[in-house]
């Protein structure tokens, strides 16, 4: 596992400065994690127990476990308490949080990887494995801002699916460090510049207060992904 202020990030467009970071990022890789003497049910409660026995395929069970595990040790850490004493809510459109204002968190996993992101205000990531393949990619860019789409589109095909991933993991972490979720239209704010030639470090959103940075970071694999957070 890793500290954002510690491990150096490297930006898809370039290195960028870690000075104004505010988050504490952890990632573990799945292959890695599990060991014959692992009980899930040392740390996780009843529900949790359910809701992992429903996985039909073990990666997917994997990743779940892993990633409520490592949340509920970190978040034990921090409020001072044992993993299974953590208490969940739901915000309004299903974001996962804790009833202590003073702990913001988000989870993301694909492939090999779970991430976790702490910070004391509104936090989201996503990470996303490269060669992830985009089923009819054009018309899946046409839900973006126009500058996204011409920053997508404005490449090869190889470099257009990675673009598109770039683009859609940057916009996902904003969605959920907003809460909303999918429930947020995609057209209504941009992580690509007014000209749509590279991604930028401010979510451009007029709707909605807040000045809302974005960090990219490359994970081992071919995995990469975005952190955003409100400043």
């Amino acid at each position: 596992m890793y500290d954002l202020l510690v491990v150096g990030l490297w930006c898809w467009l370039g290195v960028i400065s870690l000075e104004a970071v505010r988050w504490d990022f952890r990632s573990f890789e799945v292959s890695e994690y599990f060991r014959d003497d692992f009980r899930a049910e040392d740390f996780l409660v009843d529900e949790e127990l359910v809701r992992m026995a429903r996985f039909a395929k073990e990666d997917d069970r994997k990743r779940f476990v892993l990633g409520r595990v490592e949340l509920r040790r970190e978040l034990g850490d921090r409020l001072g308490m044992a993993p299974k004493e953590v208490i969940f809510e739901r915000g309004r459109y299903g974001k996962l949080r804790v009833s202590e204002k003073r702990v913001h968190f988000n989870v993301s996993h694909a492939g090999n990887w779970v991430v976790l992101v702490f910070g004391e205000n509104a936090v989201g990531v996503d990470i996303e494995v490269l060669d992830r393949r985009v089923r009819d990619l054009d018309a899946v860019a046409d839900l973006f801002c126009d500058e996204e789409r011409e920053f997508v589109m404005g490449s090869g095909e190889d470099g257009r699916r990675e673009r598109f991933l770039r683009v859609w993991t940057a916009k996902e972490a904003y969605m959920k460090a907003v809460g909303m979720g999918l429930s947020l239209p995609l057209r209504d704010f941009a992580v690509v510049d007014e000209i749509g030639k590279s991604l930028v470090r401010e979510v451009r959103d007029r709707k909605r207060r807040g000045q809302w940075e974005l960090e990219f970071f490359e994970l081992n694999g071919g995995s990469f992904g975005a952190i955003c957070g409100v400043v």
